[in-house]
């Protein structure tokens, strides 16, 4: 589920960059412009990183520290060395995966 909303938050992330090449183009013209002439010119480099977005970013952040938490129950449910627990656990695991996964490899392959 998660790779499904980290994909879309991918290409929201992508349409809101702020800048595209014509507005590089500009940029460094303006730059370029305000600056002595005896100094070297060097073009700006394109924003790699996607900007900070509060409406992605925070639900991503929760959602991440949710999937840890989940995953550190889990991790100590075992170490009770319960075979109860361990049993269920995997049981369930296996049955998440078998109803939900085809979910988030979807989303990967449309990612990639």
């Amino acid at each position: 589920m998660s790779s499904a909303f980290e994909a879309q938050w991918a290409q929201r992330a992508l349409r809101t960059q702020t800048l595209t090449p014509p507005t590089l183009e500009k940029l460094q013209l303006s730059v370029a412009s305000s600056e002595e002439s005896t100094k070297k010119q060097r073009p700006l480099p394109l924003r790699t990183i996607p900007p900070f977005i509060a409406r992605i970013d925070i639900p991503r952040g929760i959602l991440y520290g949710f999937k840890r938490l989940l995953g550190f129950i889990l991790m100590l449910a075992v170490m009770t060395f319960h075979a109860g627990y361990f049993i269920s656990i995997l049981a369930g695991l296996g049955l998440g995966e078998i109803l939900f996964g085809r979910i988030g490899a979807r989303a990967a392959e449309a990612n990639h």
